[in-house]
C-alpha cells in the first residue's frame, strides 16, 4: 500500500514572503529525489503524476479560503497587471487545471514533462 504524508498549510497571504520561502525551499530541495512546482493551472496534472510515483511521500500544500481570482487581483502582481489593463489575466491564471505542463528540477534545469 502506497503512504502519501499532506502538510496542508492555510494561513494569510503576505506574497513577498511565499516568494522567498518557495525559492529557498526550491533551492534547498534541489537535492531531492524529485522536485515539482505547480500552480493553480497544471496542479491537477502535477498531482496526477506523484500519485502514479511509488514509494512514500511528503507533500507540502498550501491553501487559502478566498476565491483564487480574488487573491491574485489583491497581490502587487494582480495590481500591476490591472494597472496595464490586463486584468483579466488574473482570472486565467486562477483557473484550475486546465494544462497538463508538468516542471520538474532535473539536474539544476527545469524540464518540462
Amino acid at each position: 500500500m502506497r503512504k502519501i504524508h499532506v502538510v496542508l498549510r492555510k494561513e494569510e497571504i503576505d506574497e513577498q514572503k511565499i516568494s522567498r520561502c518557495t525559492a529557498v525551499a526550491i533551492r534547498k530541495s534541489a537535492g531531492a529525489r524529485a522536485v515539482y512546482t505547480a500552480s493553480l493551472l497544471n496542479g491537477k496534472a502535477v498531482a496526477d503524476r506523484l500519485l502514479r510515483q511509488p514509494g512514500e511521500e511528503t507533500f507540502v500544500l498550501g491553501n487559502h479560503p478566498a476565491q483564487a481570482s480574488d487573491v491574485l487581483r489583491a497581490t502587487r502582481v494582480g495590481h500591476f497587471i490591472a494597472r496595464e489593463g490586463m486584468g483579466e489575466s488574473t482570472v486565467f491564471a486562477s483557473q484550475k487545471g486546465i494544462l497538463p505542463v508538468i516542471p520538474q528540477l532535473v539536474n539544476g534545469q527545469w524540464v518540462h514533462r
